[in-house]
């Protein structure tokens, strides 16, 4: 309507007054709101425009039952009072904000806790991240997914009804009918161009998600990432440390059947001369040499006395 607060005050009016707005030309092409200014019982009515940089951000409006214009002085007034609930409303989005940018800054460093603590274990990663993304962006229900190149499987989910979970076709579809989704976001999980995953998060009402928490959910896609990669890289790590000391307690058994056949090699040479007996000692064996005092073959070297049978003396 031409003239109308709405038309006039974001185009830079500083307020607007209606002295009797049943009998103002401006309203008079709009016979309903006349009708609704009389049931109302009100006459006078002053628009203060709340202001910020230029841009209106708000507006007070004030009535009085009867005809009797605002002074000045009154305008003034309140247009103090606009510009004190401009400066409480920039203060408490700053407050808003500041509170939001600490709930995040924590919630990254918690979930940095958790990727240190689980070293190559993605489950509790992504769970806590999925809890901390959906406190954070007031979602209702989130899945974390793996993509194996055709297929996304679900890793961990909070609030999903479990045949949405079992449904791997027409996901959007599903969403709405079965989750009851009304705002969805998919973010990627990519690796090098490539997509190794996706994080889904919903709400159940037409509530676009904000700029920060879209960044605030690149965060924890990109953190995923590196906890995703972590795991892969500690995997094969461990993978080639069993292999390496596999193969290398193969190769110690082998050393040590080596010196096993070799040990039994010295033995089987050395048993004949084992079984020599020294003359001096055994009697039998001296006897089948055909008596004492003969000087032993395998001697060598060695000088031996040798003694008068009557005066040996042995104990069995």
């Amino acid at each position: 309507m031409p003239g109308a607060p709405a038309e006039r005050l974001p185009q830079g009016a500083d307020h607007v007054q209606y002295e009797d707005p049943v009998r103002d030309g401006h309203f008079a092409a709009v016979p309903a709101f006349g009708e609704q200014v009389e049931r109302a019982g009100v006459r006078s009515i002053l628009f203060v425009p709340m202001l910020k940089d230029g841009t209106l951000v708000g507006v007070i409006i004030v009535c009085r039952r009867e005809v009797r214009r605002f002074t000045e002085r009154l305008v003034a007034v309140l247009q103090g009072f606009a510009s004190q609930a401009v400066i409480a409303m920039d203060n408490a989005r700053l407050l808003t904000e500041q509170r939001e940018a600490l709930e995040q800054q924590t919630a990254t460093t918690e979930v940095l806790e958790v990727i240190n603590a689980s070293p190559g274990s993605l489950e509790p990663v992504f769970d806590a991240m999925l809890q901390k993304a959906m406190h954070l962006c007031e979602a209702a229900c989130g899945i974390f997914g793996r993509f194996d190149g055709k297929l996304f499987e679900p890793v961990v989910d909070r609030g999903v009804p479990a045949e949405l979970i079992a449904t791997t076709r027409q996901i959007a579809t599903a969403l709405v009918n079965i989750g009851g989704a009304r705002t969805a976001i998919f973010v990627a999980l990519r690796k090098d161009g490539l997509l190794r995953g996706v994080l889904v998060m919903y709400r159940r009402e037409v509530r676009a998600f904000g700029d920060k928490q879209v960044a605030l959910l690149q965060n924890f896609a990109a953190q995923v990432v590196i906890a995703m990669e972590n795991a892969r890289l500690l995997t094969e790590q461990r993978e080639a440390l069993e292999q390496q000391t596999r193969s290398h307690f193969a190769n110690l058994i082998r050393r040590v059947g080596h010196q096993i056949d070799r040990m039994h090699d010295v033995r089987g040479e050395q048993r004949p001369v084992a079984h020599r007996c020294p003359p001096r000692l055994d009697p039998a064996c001296e006897r089948r040499r055909g008596g004492f005092g003969r000087e032993p073959e395998h001697a060598g070297s060695l000088k031996q006395v040798s003694l008068p049978a009557a005066r040996l003396r042995f104990s069995l």
